[in-house]
């Protein structure tokens, strides 16, 4: 567990929980019963409890007269970039406080402590924007895989356009394309509950405000737009990949066909002289091959010579 107090000059690390309105505090915990302090506990239903605990839980909010629940889904960074999977973190609104909850793995909030303690991010001011700034840390993981899932897909595209290429591993390019529209359900899901929660919510929102919050949307909405995209990609991807190979399979054919075409007419000729009658043309005539070869030489010249007029082959 880990819990910030922010004051006015000052940010400081304790272990003490207090849920004080006119003390700012981020309490940051791992998803064990065992770590979630009784005070924040005794303050819950019992229905919340188990959602905190739920790292499979949908994006989510619901309210009481106490306390305000939000459940965000955020890369989950264990996975491939060709497979994108979140988790979720919950968020307790108690007054001025902030308390998240999220797997002992989950990194993506590790790191804003030092941004504020060493004056590279500003500390919040109040809950809101103490609440803001932490949700844009999850949509800075969004914003992160955009280029090299884009960069991925595009290696795909080249390498199964490439005739000389043997690559068609279509379980991964059909894994991420579910994964990738599993990530838009959940950010469309997601965008809806922070639409919800700040209709709903008891904090007063100012201009700056809105504008932190309708940026963080945009954050998610890129994200799930790039996610549709991609997966939009993959299916003609896919149809274009067939459609080359069927093209290809109908140009080899046509080549057959042509060639059969050119030696039906001389293996007719060849079966001709082949029976076995006494007194066939040219049979016994000692410039007969010769003839037979010649006809069967302009027959096979004219048929590739239509054949290429009419753009067979």
């Amino acid at each position: 567990m880990k819990v910030i107090d922010f004051a006015p000059l000052s940010i400081t690390k304790s272990t003490t929980v207090v849920i004080d309105p006119a003390r700012l505090q981020w309490i940051d915990i791992t998803r064990r019963v065992d770590e979630l302090p009784q005070l924040i506990l005794q303050k819950l239903h019992s229905r919340h409890k188990t959602d905190l605990l739920n790292g499979t839980h949908p994006p989510f909010f619901e309210q009481s007269e106490e306390y305000e629940l939000l459940i965000f889904r955020n890369i989950d960074q264990s996975f491939k970039i060709t497979n994108p999977r979140t988790r979720s973190t919950a968020f307790l609104l108690l007054g001025s406080t902030v308390v998240t909850v999220h797997d002992a793995d989950d990194a993506t909030l590790s790191n804003i402590y030092q941004k504020w303690n060493e004056k590279n991010l500003k500390p919040p001011g109040d809950v809101l924007s103490l609440f803001h700034a932490l949700l844009d840390e999850i949509s800075d993981e969004f914003l992160a895989i955009h280029e090299p899932l884009v960069t991925q897909i595009s290696e795909w595209q080249r390498r199964l356009l490439d005739p000389n290429d043997p690559f068609n591993n279509w379980q991964l390019i059909m894994l991420a394309k579910s994964s990738l529209r599993s990530l838009s359900t959940n950010l469309g899901s997601q965008r809806d509950v922070l639409s919800i929660w700040r209709e709903n919510t008891k904090y007063v929102f100012n201009e700056s405000k809105n504008i932190k919050f309708n940026d963080f949307d945009g954050h998610l909405a890129r994200t799930e737009h790039l996610a549709i995209g991609i997966s939009t990609d993959l299916d003609s991807l896919t149809q274009i990949y067939f459609a080359s190979n069927g093209q290809k399979t109908n140009d080899n054919i046509q080549i057959l066909a042509v060639i059969s075409a050119i030696f039906l007419p001389l293996n007719l000729i060849a079966g001709i002289f082949g029976m076995n009658f006494e007194n066939i043309p040219l049979l016994k005539y000692q410039w007969g091959p010769l003839i037979a070869l010649g006809l069967m030489s302009i027959i096979a010249g004219t048929l590739l010579w239509w054949f290429k007029k009419r753009k067979w082959y």
